[in-house]
């Protein structure tokens, strides 16, 4: 019902204004989806803004947390690389002018743009699907890559056959990039001395027109990405849902228990057995006091790490284990915690 109604009111909407544009708010398809407070999937079919705000909510309020530059700077390249847009809220204060936190926010984002908005601007996304490490960035006969985080001293990316050739590649970010093709795979290793903190950018010049190359999938870093999940409790599955911590983004999509569940775990299954010996947890609230990494074994829940405090992020290191399952179970917190991305490497 919601979507004839809404298609009604675009009709309407239309003959008024033949060339507008119309979302996708009134139930109707409109012409472009706008995911609120999370990153769009890769969808080069169809138009997508992603709605995030600077801070946690739209309207301004005190002692609001604003994102970190790492975050901003996710949501951006992430949401260019999923070849949709970012529309990035900042409210004002009562008396108009924007918080100074937010607007330096803000300058430092747009001094990153006038040094590298080339590998943004007038560019779309792919032809690698955006994965745990990064995405990509095309325009003409050159493929961005966009590294933006990568656990362990150096990266070696594994780029599959593409079906064009490489005429040149380089580091936009500086550095020496050592590149070589073996067994029908790309591969580039950035040694950990010019690894950029925020987004390490590989320039690839093709023999073609990058446009021209099918969107592909190319291998994860960590082990859990994209893997099936279960959680205690999901109160509010359109804003919240589970699967964000296996999605690679701790920009806006967390999950959270419901208010009620006193002992909240989230379960990760590989679906098959794999060997793990280090785990990274962001959360969202700083509200963990204290925390359990278990693994299964058989049909028990075997206590790997215990800890207290996660806070932005928190890396737990253990000997190597082979397990089908691991979860997070949350033991004493100081309100409902959020959980961004768990990462098991």
């Amino acid at each position: 019902f919601d979507s004839i109604r809404g298609q009604a009111v675009i009709d309407h909407i239309r003959k008024v204004q033949p060339d507008i544009l119309v979302n996708n708010r009134t139930g109707a398809k409109g012409d472009f989806d706008t995911p609120e407070q999370k990153l769009g999937k890769y969808q080069d079919d169809r138009p997508w803004e992603t709605c995030m705000t600077i801070a946690r909510q739209w309207a301004w309020k005190p002692n609001d947390v604003v994102k970190s530059l790492e975050q901003s700077l996710q949501g951006l390249i992430r949401s260019a690389g999923g070849d949709g847009n970012l529309l990035l809220n900042v409210g004002p204060m009562p008396d108009g002018r924007i918080e100074p936190l937010q607007a330096e926010r803000l300058k430092e984002m747009g001094a990153w743009l006038r040094k590298y908005g080339f590998t943004i601007y007038g560019t779309r996304g792919g032809p690698f699907k955006p994965t745990d490490w990064g995405v990509s960035t095309r325009a003409g006969n050159k493929i961005y890559i966009h590294l933006l985080q990568w656990f362990g001293d150096s990266a070696t990316l594994v780029i599959p056959d593409f079906g064009m050739r490489i005429n040149a590649c380089r580091l936009v970010t500086g550095g020496k990039l050592n590149y070589k093709y073996e067994n029908g795979h790309h591969l580039f290793h950035v040694p950990p001395d010019v690894l950029d903190p925020l987004n390490t950018i590989i320039e690839i010049e093709v023999d073609g027109n990058a446009l021209d190359i099918d969107p592909l999938q190319v291998p994860a870093q960590a082990i859990s990405f994209g893997k099936a999940v279960s959680a205690s409790s999901n109160p509010n599955p359109h804003w919240h849902n589970e699967t964000a911590v296996v999605n690679g983004d701790w920009v806006g999509h967390y999950w959270i228990p419901d208010e009620t569940d006193s002992k909240p775990w989230i379960e990760i299954d590989f679906g098959q057995k794999e060997k793990i010996s280090k785990a990274i947890i962001y959360e969202s609230s700083n509200a963990i006091e204290a925390f359990e990494l278990q693994y299964r074994r058989e049909n028990e829940w075997i206590t790997i790490h215990r800890g207290k405090k996660i806070g932005e992020k928190v890396l737990v290191e253990f000997p190597a284990i082979e397990t089908k399952s691991v979860r997070l179970l949350i033991t004493a917190f100081s309100q409902p915690p959020g959980i961004y991305e768990m990462i098991l490497l």
